[in-house]
């Protein structure tokens, strides 16, 4: 929810927010595909990590769809591919949490 409002609302920060994009990007959708997983693993899914992180960065693309409507925002295949990066971190996360074991 507060991915898709942060998203669609005007932006007003000014440069420190504007240059803050990426990273802001990336940890919401680790934070959102984590949060997936452990939703998915609870239920048993089949392939948790993959599905958690195609349902999170899906959700992002989506966004950037509704954006290019949006006259105020607008749509970047940047921030697409940022998305699906920050959701695909947890299969790193979780690697080196498992190497440190």
């Amino acid at each position: 929810m507060f991915i898709f409002l942060g998203s669609i609302t005007p932006e007003t920060g000014g440069e420190l927010i504007k240059n803050s994009g990426f990273p802001a990007h990336m940890f919401s959708y680790f934070v959102l595909s984590s949060a997936v997983l452990l939703y998915f693993s609870a239920k048993n899914f089949q392939k948790p990590f993959i599905k958690s992180a195609l349902l999170a960065g899906s959700y992002g693309f989506f966004i950037e769809i509704i954006q290019f409507f949006i006259s105020y925002r607008h749509f970047e295949v940047l921030d697409i591919i940022i998305n699906f990066t920050g959701a695909f971190l947890i299969f790193s996360f979780l690697l080196y949490k498992k190497s440190k074991n």
